[in-house]
């Protein structure tokens, strides 16, 4: 059996390395999708502003919540930002705010997924990229508007010789209702009902109307991109749990070892959380012949230009060195 004193090392270490790992690859799969979703062939296609938009706040998410915040925090092993008040103030925030978007993104595609599909004209006259774009906007200002309260509340606190930043005693009202309101109904239940209802709904209009998506590869590949990725939003559903139950078992008195083994917990159900955040672009990937074939074209063109480059360098060098000889001769 392992000590407490492992445990917690155990704990520290798999975020740290876990945390870089999900970082470096999530980091590279959202600007991947950045790059790929702007160019032409997809930006005709309105569910792909849904997806750029929702690989955006995946990338902020990733760089502030999960390797500014929580993998630095335990290299460092202290918040190196709570000291600052205001970035303390602006980190949680933007952590706040942003951390709902991308699920609510994958809502709004796999929407646009069941109104492609369907037979009615109507419905189909919602996939239009002017009302996209006024849905991403309003999603955006009202996730700004409704964790702006934050700035107000949140403080830097000193204790136990480290500072700490968080909310403070005086705020449980509004403390209550992000973890009993924001965490389990608007960023775990309200989207996984709207994705398992519209999946469900979206593949019975595949299998009713399948001869009319014959001709469009790009928008039946944008269909099993989206509801391929609805799996991954079930990540989010351990992460509640557990801070339901870090909630209520907050003033019941734990044995160190009992503690020990529910941070281990803790941080495996953290990483499995940000799992949906990295996860986009290899889903794609998966999901996508096209992904996979821009992809290839990609590495090939810079894999081309490195091979052009390792072979003129050395050339250029030699003839520096040379001419630098002659001269000094």
């Amino acid at each position: 059996m392992l000590t407490v004193i492992a445990l917690n090392e155990l704990s520290r270490q798999l975020l740290i390395y876990g945390g870089f790992f999900l970082s470096l690859v999530g980091i590279v799969g959202s600007c991947a999708n950045l790059y790929l979703f702007t160019r032409r062939r997809y930006q005709k296609h309105s569910c792909s502003l849904f997806i750029l938009t929702g690989a955006f706040f995946d990338l902020i998410v990733l760089c502030i919540a999960l390797l500014a915040q929580r993998t630095l925090n335990q290299v460092l092993q202290y918040d190196y930002m709570a000291s600052n008040l205001f970035l303390c103030k602006t980190r949680l925030y933007l952590i706040d705010a942003f951390l709902p978007i991308p699920v609510w993104c994958l809502c709004l595609a796999a929407f646009n997924r069941y109104c492609i599909t369907s037979r009615d004209a109507v419905r189909r006259q919602w996939c239009t990229p002017k009302r996209s774009r006024s849905m991403v906007a309003v999603l955006v200002v009202s996730y700004v508007i409704y964790r702006s309260p934050d700035i107000y509340y949140l403080n830097s606190f000193y204790t136990n010789g480290q500072f700490t930043c968080n909310f403070p005693s005086s705020s449980f009202i509004y403390t209550n209702l992000q973890i009993y309101f924001s965490i389990p109904v608007l960023l775990t239940t309200a989207p996984l009902t709207v994705l398992t209802i519209l999946t469900i709904r979206t593949r019975a209009n595949l299998r009713l109307f399948a001869a009319q998506q014959r001709g469009a590869r790009i928008e039946r590949q944008l269909t099993s991109m989206v509801l391929l990725q609805t799996l991954c939003a079930a990540c989010v559903i351990p992460y509640t749990i557990n801070v339901f139950y870090s909630t209520s078992t907050k003033t019941i008195t734990k044995s160190e070892y009992q503690t020990a083994v529910e941070n281990l917990i803790t941080q495996v159900v953290t990483l499995g959380f940000y799992i949906q955040y990295a996860s986009a672009f290899y889903i794609y990937l998966i999901a996508s012949s096209d992904i996979r074939r821009s992809v290839q074209l990609g590495w090939h063109k810079v894999h081309g230009k490195l091979c052009m480059i390792n072979r003129i360098a050395p050339e250029n060098t030699t003839a520096g060195y040379v001419a630098r000889v002659n001269f000094i001769l």
